[in-house]
């Protein structure tokens, strides 16, 4: 009976951080509250942002498309890409939490089949999910919880998952500045 309890209580926990992340999600959707965040709060602001965008399944907007905003607070670029790489990851482990307990909710139930067969490639290649997420999180330009909660509902351990994803984050960003700082 503990245990359910305990379940329960990660569950709202989750459920909190989700609706947090939503509140502030809809936040940065003007550039007038991301401005007034990052003067006020500089790289805390930065960091606040990159989590909010790194949990970005309803509002995908990347924080680094404020690079002009950060730049003109006078925030150092390549400390601002390192900032929202992390911050983004930390989004992410929103992701992977919804994962690892989506795992556990369901306990006892079946699993279908094709859920197997990816826990089979999954185990089967070492270095392919961890390759898989680094290339996803630096190339594709989707919500990265579209990978990372099938990843976590499969049992890795969160280094196996996060740390690939940190690594694409910051690859995804600096490509966005290079883009951006090549556009003037």
């Amino acid at each position: 009976m503990k245990m359910k309890h305990k379940l329960y209580y990660k569950i709202f926990i989750l459920v909190t951080l989700f609706v947090v992340a939503v509140l502030l999600a809809n936040l940065i959707k003007g550039n007038s509250v991301v401005q007034d965040i990052t003067e006020r709060f500089g790289y805390m602001g930065v960091f606040i942002l990159g989590f909010v965008s790194g949990f970005n399944v309803w509002v995908p907007v990347p924080a680094m498309s404020f690079l002009s905003i950060f730049t003109e607070a006078g925030l150092n670029v390549v400390v601002v890409v390192a900032v929202v790489s992390f911050g983004m990851t930390c989004g992410d482990t929103v992701g992977y939490l919804v994962g690892k307990l989506g795992r556990k909710a369901a306990g006892d139930l079946p699993i279908p089949s094709w859920i197997r067969r990816i826990e089979e490639i999954v185990n089967h290649y070492k270095y392919g999910l961890p390759t898989f997420l680094f290339l996803y999180a630096g190339f594709v330009p989707l919500p990265n919880e579209l990978i990372v909660v099938p990843a976590a509902a499969t049992g890795r351990e969160w280094y196996v998952i996060l740390v690939p994803l940190f690594l694409g984050n910051v690859v995804f960003n600096t490509l966005i500045f290079m883009g951006i700082t090549s556009m003037f």
